[in-house]
């Protein structure tokens, strides 16, 4: 078996994802990683530099959602805490 590349660095977390969703239009991803930040990727560009960014929790993001009405996400963690709620996506 042939070994896969390493996945390229994205400049958002040096942690890996803990949670992905993708927005209700499939045009926007958001990610959760272990140390507590969160992004949301536009999917039709080719730039893999995040729209968004932010420090979510102190732990790990292990909950995204989109709110379909608004278009913005919201994140958890595992302490039942939730965090800011981020820009609406274009």
């Amino acid at each position: 078996w042939k070994r896969c590349p390493p996945a390229p660095e994205v400049g958002v977390s040096t942690r890996r994802f803990t949670s992905l969703t993708f927005a209700p239009d499939g045009l926007h991803l958001a990610c959760g990683a272990a140390d507590g930040s969160a992004c949301i990727f536009d999917l039709r560009s080719s730039d893999d530099s995040p729209l968004w960014r932010t420090r979510a929790h102190d732990g790990p993001v292990t909950a995204m959602a989109f709110q379909r009405a608004s278009g913005a996400e919201s994140t958890a963690d595992g302490g039942g805490g939730g965090g800011g709620d981020a820009p609406q996506t274009p």
